[in-house]
């Protein structure tokens, strides 16, 4: 009895992991859930983690932005975040492109990208406590620790223990490679093991397995990486000077360092909220920027209007860029239902 009951539980929570009906996914998920979910991807250093976690918000995006990767794998770093500055993808996913081995990963795991971002929007607060749990836990086993690749700093704040991840070369940016079943120790949840999407065989970002926590080739993104976290307050935010630097189209208030990240609806595409609650702060948006770049598409030729280049011109090539993106969107939810 006591197998299937643990049996059971590994189901359900694979089910809720895979975003397994409306009912899972409206369920507000407990330290097992999130911690199997968040494993992946804990121990990135803090900017690629944050914007990971933004650019899992829209889905559509990150599944035409790992095609574009795919398609053009010999590009990272700065350069390439660069070269997608006219795609109408969010900002958070444009930058993600600096890092053709993180886009190769999201682009095939579209269900975990979603789930993901339905976690943030729905707990953000939980979703970093999550990270903070699992970097501890990796700390204790002995694989969490500074290299050459990478800076941890360790602080505690009001009794609680705050572990950030930083790049050892502010101009070099490594992304770790781990296998979260051997990483973080014994695992506390083994009714929920933690996910694990290595790359496929006799892939360019395979890599042999170690014990620890080993790192590729380095990425030069400076620019690229403008996100951050603030743990004390849970708060993401955004480095304004670096972000203006490359996101020339879509610059912010420059008279702000720092600003706090907030979810854009209007670039969420045709992928609705899962989340009820969630889906109630944002679908209207959300159905408002679909109906709006629809009616952009259909003037002046599949133009975008009054958006794009400098001075809300329309830019070239503009409709068939967001006709990449529906088919994106349509081919993501083919897959994840």
């Amino acid at each position: 009895m006591y197998r299937l009951r643990r049996i059971l539980a590994w189901c359900c929570g694979w089910m809720l992991l895979l975003g397994g009906g409306a009912a899972w996914a409206q369920a507000k998920l407990d330290n097992a859930h999130l911690d199997q979910l968040l494993a992946p991807v804990a121990l990135y250093p803090d900017a690629l983690l944050s914007q990971v976690l933004m650019a899992s918000t829209y889905p559509a995006d990150v599944a035409a932005a790992a095609e574009w990767s795919k398609a053009n794998a010999s590009r990272s770093g700065d350069a390439a975040t660069k070269a997608v500055a006219n795609e109408q993808w969010d900002p958070s996913v444009q930058s993600l492109v600096a890092f053709p081995s993180v886009m190769d990963m999201m682009g095939r795991q579209p269900q975990w990208v979603n789930s993901v971002g339905d976690a943030f929007l729905a707990q953000p607060d939980d979703v970093m406590d999550s990270v903070q749990r699992l970097r501890v836990q990796a700390q204790k086993a002995g694989t969490l620790k500074t290299t050459e690749q990478q800076k941890v700093v360790t602080q505690q704040s009001g009794g609680t223990t705050i572990v950030q991840i930083e790049p050892a070369n502010p101009q070099v940016v490594y992304v770790p490679t781990y296998n979260p079943t051997v990483v973080y120790g014994a695992w506390p949840y083994p009714a929920y093991p933690p996910a694990y999407y290595p790359p496929p065989p006799g892939s360019v970002f395979a890599s042999a397995l170690v014990a620890g926590v080993g790192f590729g080739l380095g990425v030069a993104a400076v620019n690229s990486l403008w996100g951050g976290f603030n743990w004390n307050s849970h708060d993401v935010n955004i480095n304004v000077n670096r972000y203006n630097n490359i996101n020339v189209n879509q610059r912010l208030d420059v008279n702000r360092s720092n600003v706090n990240w907030q979810h854009n609806p209007a670039n969420r595409g045709n992928v609705p909220y899962k989340n009820s609650n969630v889906a109630n702060r944002f679908d209207a948006q959300r159905q408002q920027g679909l109906a709006n770049r629809q009616v952009g598409q259909a003037g002046q030729g599949g133009q975008r209007l009054g958006q794009g280049g400098p001075g809300g011109r329309p830019t070239p090539q503009a409709g068939s860029r967001d006709a990449a993106r529906d088919r994106a969107a349509q081919s993501f939810q083919g897959r994840t239902g």
